[in-house]
């Protein structure tokens, strides 16, 4: 009597094989051949609009690679579509800042997240379906995107550029630091905008109920935070313009917080799941997730590392802001 073959399910075999190729990676990102590294001319290397145009290709086959991915999946529910997508436009991303030899390469990846991923929900609405919650949902993603991706574009020198936390990273962690970036800097980050997203399926796929007061109060709080954000950047940059060795800025938004820009990017976030809260209680749980976490990632990760940089920096960071909260106001 033969024996019976065992086979795996069609429906989790791409996982699987999405799963392997990520162990194999990170096998090979410990001795990997650091002469894969492009070597590019210091014409482009030090030119910003250069560097702007990499990465505006970067992104365009990142995304590319996401729509690949999910119209070869399986008929899964849509929020697995687009968390496997996320990780393999991710890994786009890593494979080019791998080959640059620049984490940033990352950077824009939190900006450009929740219109694309947005985007991608609307589209799979029926055709002339976008009542007021979804419109508005989907503007305000856009309007995330275009104000954090604008900071970072004018901001941003060239790919000669490397986040300073990246750089002791690197430092820190030597022949694993590749590792590292993928874990660390690129698929962590991922996960915390996935998460932080969940929110827009209920408030953009099950928003045919009227607005009321709770879409009020988070469309309230998601736009007041990125006015917040926006403010706070344009202060600290007009301050940039003329400060002197070791200054730090207490004016405007940073004399409530010493870190007015997380404050108005963890509100952001909260105020997505109180309009998912409008359109369909019952995703309560599962929206809270990434606000919550996202709340803990600069709690006791963002804020104390930029405090510590702070005072390595400026000797009289602590007098000047003595009295300034850390983080929220009320703390």
């Amino acid at each position: 009597m033969g024996t019976r073959k065992r086979v795996t399910p069609k429906f989790i075999q791409r996982p699987l094989q999405i799963a392997g190729a990520f162990f194999c990676l990170s096998l090979k990102l410990t001795n990997i051949n650091f002469t894969m590294q492009l070597a590019l001319p210091s014409s482009i290397h030090n030119s910003k609009l250069a560097g702007l145009v990499i990465t505006t290709i970067i992104y365009i086959l990142a995304i590319a690679a996401a729509w690949y991915t999910i119209i070869n999946l399986p008929p899964y529910h849509p929020l697995i579509k687009i968390l496997i997508a996320d990780i393999a436009a991710t890994i786009v991303v890593f494979i080019f800042s791998y080959l640059l030899n620049n984490s940033s390469m990352y950077d824009p990846f939190w900006s450009v997240y929740p219109a694309v991923a947005a985007l991608y929900i609307f589209y799979l609405l029926p055709e002339n379906y976008c009542p007021p919650r979804t419109c508005i949902v989907l503007g305000l993603a856009f309007l995330y995107a275009i104000r954090l991706t604008t900071n970072w574009m004018r901001d941003w020198p060239g790919l000669h550029h490397q986040d300073w936390r990246y750089v002791r990273l690197q430092e820190q962690n030597g022949k694993f630091y590749w590792l590292v970036s993928l874990a660390g800097i690129h698929l962590f980050p991922t996960i915390m905008t996935y998460l932080g997203g969940l929110p827009m399926y209920p408030s953009m796929a099950e928003a045919s109920n009227p607005l009321y007061y709770l879409d009020y109060i988070g469309i309230t709080i998601t736009l007041f935070a990125i006015i917040l954000c926006f403010i706070a950047d344009e202060q600290m940059r007009t301050f940039r313009k003329n400060k002197k060795a070791g200054e730090t800025f207490t004016g405007g938004a940073w004399k409530y917080s010493r870190h007015p820009n997380y404050v108005g990017e963890t509100l952001f976030w909260w105020g997505l799941w109180i309009i998912s809260l409008a359109a369909n209680p019952t995703w309560w749980w599962l929206g809270l997730i990434g606000p919550v976490i996202i709340y803990l990632l600069f709690e006791f990760i963002s804020v104390p590392y930029m405090e510590t940089r702070s005072k390595e920096r400026r000797p009289n960071y602590e007098q000047t802001t003595k009295g300034i909260p850390k983080y929220f106001p009320w703390r």
